[in-house]
């Protein structure tokens, strides 16, 4: 009877380690020579007041050692926000680690111990499903041998704790189908953790692209000598292109002015951050183009110009406004607008290839 017992607690270990293998990859381990330093990861298999057993994924198993200065925290994946911090009483059994310390002959003095919102889930889940299992199955054990030397004491009243022993008997079954019961659960939701996984893989691929901008198309505006008033050829020729734009998302609108060489640089400086300054409104008041969407718009002078500025017909060229639709791929957003079906959005026609061939005639960044 006793056997059997002890044989439901190794089942319900092994779960709780199998559970742990899945939610996380292998970080390297390092060496266990003395005194030196050691990354490890791994399940708690034992919990102790200063100290846990951790078992590796080739069944290698070591002590770690916490310290007042050992930090206990998230092991983040979000780097928009600093990881969480925990206290020891996190560290149950179950739970997928990652350790780093200086190993002292057998036992690793830890300096952090990192683990992910998601494994912490997990072992919480199996814990709170097996942990009262196995204090029911310890008081059990613990009848259990009650009975026994009541038995050895007197063999007169064996027939009457017979009973009893079966009763305790179908306790333990009970207990079997519960652990069980809590294997299938923790499955499950080490199968939901592999999902969460994979869509925060995807996100965090959209945040590495938030820096890399693709130029979609561009459109000069050019102004009359000493004067920021857009033409009104020229309004028609914006119209055309913002409407070009219709249903694109995830974009930002670079307005750049620029002024030729007629006049002293300070005032050309504000000539030109009038002209960006009167193209930006009349892009947001006309066509309701957010101001979040603008890159602030600057004046650059006379610098960079388009053509020689000695002559007429390059001044003229130079006295202009440059707008930018620039995109990227981690700002791309899901399309909620209600077009028809059919509909492409512009910007889900570029294929990576595509992207990188715009790349390579990109206007540089002033």
């Amino acid at each position: 009877m006793k056997g059997k017992l002890k044989n439901i607690g190794s089942f319900t270990l092994v779960g709780l380690l199998l559970a742990g293998l899945v939610s996380m990859p292998l970080a390297a381990a390092g060496s266990e020579s003395a005194e030196k330093p050691i990354k490890m990861q791994g399940v708690i298999i034992e919990r102790f007041p200063t100290s846990f057993s951790l078992r590796d994924y080739w069944g290698r198993e070591m002590m770690v050692d916490l310290t007042d200065t050992t930090e206990i925290e998230e092991l983040k994946r979000n780097f928009l926000r600093d990881p969480k911090m925990y206290s020891p009483r996190e560290l149950i059994p179950g739970l997928d680690v990652m350790v780093k310390g200086v190993n002292t002959g057998g036992h690793i003095a830890a300096d952090w111990v990192k683990f992910t919102q998601d494994a912490l889930k997990v072992a919480r889940t199996i814990y709170s499903r097996v942990q009262p299992i196995e204090k029911e199955m310890n008081a059990n054990n613990a009848r259990l041998e009650t009975i026994k030397t009541r038995v050895g004491k007197n063999q007169m009243t064996g027939q009457v704790l017979t009973g009893e022993v079966e009763e305790l008997q179908a306790a333990v079954k009970l207990n079997r189908q519960q652990a069980l019961s809590a294997d299938g659960t923790a499955r499950q939701a080490v199968a939901d953790v592999a999902a969460n996984q994979n869509k925060l893989s995807t996100l965090n691929d959209r945040f590495s692209m938030l820096d890399e901008y693709d130029l979609y198309k561009t459109l000069t505006v050019h102004f009359p000598f000493d004067s920021s008033v857009i033409q009104e050829e020229m309004k028609s020729g914006i119209d055309l292109f913002i409407s070009g734009i219709a249903g694109l998302t995830g974009y930002l609108v670079e307005i750049q002015g620029f002024a030729s060489t007629d006049g002293d640089e300070a005032y050309n400086r504000q000539l030109s951050q009038r002209r960006a300054n009167g193209v930006r409104q009349y892009v947001t008041e006309q066509h309701q183009i957010h101001l979040r969407r603008f890159v602030a718009p600057w004046g650059y002078g006379t610098l960079y110009p388009r053509a020689d500025d000695s002559t007429l017909e390059g001044r003229r060229e130079n006295r202009r406004v440059e707008v930018r639709i620039l995109v990227t791929p981690g700002m791309e957003e899901t399309d909620t607008s209600g077009r028809l079906a059919g509909t492409v959005n512009p910007f889900r026609q570029f294929t990576t290839e595509a992207r990188r061939r715009i790349l390579t005639t990109k206007t540089p960044r002033h």
